[in-house]
């Protein structure tokens, strides 16, 4: 199983991320975010994550999408919480 979310952000956050990453692409160009993509790793490496953003990239056909790329550090807790991530990068992807 696995899961991905795209969202759009507002243009100020997304400026915001381009000029933290030292980018001068136009942030108006990429709409849409991805902001996290999971597989579970029984599924990995059988071809199955491309299918999961295949089928996730033909929403914003013809646009942008940045993704943050960040180094998580994710605690597995017995209450379901799963902790703190550190803040990333915003990269173009496409």
């Amino acid at each position: 199983m696995g899961s991905a979310i795209l969202t759009k952000p507002p243009i100020a956050e997304r400026a915001e991320g381009f000029t933290r990453a030292g980018s001068e692409r136009i942030p108006g160009k990429y709409p849409f975010q991805l902001d996290w993509i999971f597989l579970e790793e029984k599924h990995r490496n059988k071809g199955q994550l491309t299918k999961l953003l295949a089928e996730l990239l033909e929403f914003p056909k013809g646009k942008g999408v940045m993704a943050i790329c960040s180094p998580h550090k994710f605690h597995s807790r017995a209450d379901g919480d799963l902790g703190s991530a550190t803040r990333g990068i915003a990269k173009p992807t496409l």
